[in-house]
């Protein structure tokens, strides 16, 4: 289910056509940006346009 947050405010000010960064460590910056700000996983596939498996896979990363 998707958070009335990102459905009344995120959804709407993004867009579809919006670019998304396509390397993955921007990916990462971005989904971690994301979840800080309190959205979960589910929410973040649906901003990238990705799966939440590979959201789960980015968060999950360790970087030194």
């Amino acid at each position: 289910m998707t958070s009335p947050y990102w459905t009344h405010l995120v959804e709407p000010a993004l867009g579809r056509d919006q670019h998304r960064p396509s390397d993955r460590s921007t990916l990462r910056a971005a989904a971690l940006e994301l979840r800080a700000r309190g959205l979960t996983a589910q929410d973040i596939a649906q901003a990238l346009r990705l799966s939440e498996a590979a959201i789960q896979a980015l968060l999950a990363e360790v970087r030194p």
